[in-house]
């Protein structure tokens, strides 16, 4: 794939529950560490989509560490999902390096303003 579109054109989507890869519709436990994952798949993507499952949709805030773990492990860039839910997640997983968030539960409930999450971008 990297031959036929690009390294530039590729995201790898990582799912993470506990710390581990998980796969299958976050069923099947792989043992890898995300971070583990993320060094081994870099030279595939530009970036990594990581979605922590422990916190997806729950709209109780981020777990940065392992979001900070899977940033410092690659040199690709790393979209941060799951548990955003706040002005203050977006701007903490941004100073962890994150090269962007995905924001959805908190979005659709109104917990995080659209346009003030914008500002984020501005400052």
């Amino acid at each position: 794939m990297v031959e036929k579109y690009g390294r530039d054109r590729l995201i790898v989507a990582l799912d993470s529950k506990g710390g581990r890869v998980v796969t299958k519709g976050w069923v099947e436990e792989t043992g890898v560490r995300a971070s583990d994952a993320a060094k081994k798949f870099e030279e595939l993507a530009s970036e990594f989509l990581f979605t922590n499952v422990d916190v997806e949709g729950m709209t109780e805030g981020i777990d940065l560490d392992i979001v900070k773990e899977v940033v410092d492990s690659t040199k690709s860039g790393v979209i941060a999902s799951g548990g955003i839910t706040s002005i203050d997640d977006i701007q903490a997983v941004k100073d962890a390096g994150a090269s962007a968030v995905v924001i959805g539960t908190a979005l659709y409930k109104g917990k995080i303003d659209f346009k003030e999450a914008l500002k984020l971008e501005e400052s």
